[in-house]
């Protein structure tokens, strides 16, 4: 999965993604980027079902990426993007491998 995105500073709601694990034997790594005017993203990752979140990551200032791992365990996930700040303008990236 590699999705290129365009987030606005007139846009106010979050942005979601699943991803379905399907193997306990294989690594799986979120590359998660961003080219913005301002602000930065915060990129937050669930299981279904669930309302705690497993992880959250900023990328914010200079940092133009971050990866995460994701849990080994087989199920369901989604990933939620929201904006920093209300000036945030630019392009975010999500990469699964």
């Amino acid at each position: 999965m590699d999705k290129h995105r365009i987030y606005t500073t007139g846009e106010k709601t979050s942005r979601w993604y699943k991803i379905s694990i399907t193997s306990t034997k294989k690594k799986r790594i979120l590359n998660l980027g961003k080219n913005t005017v301002s602000g930065g993203y915060k990129f937050t990752i669930y299981k279904k079902g669930k309302k705690k979140a497993i992880k959250t990551i900023k990328v914010t200032g200079n940092a133009n990426a971050k990866i995460a791992k994701m849990p080994k365990k087989k199920g369901t996930y989604y990933i939620r993007i929201s904006k920093l700040t209300k000036k945030t303008n630019g392009t975010y990236e999500i990469g699964y491998y």
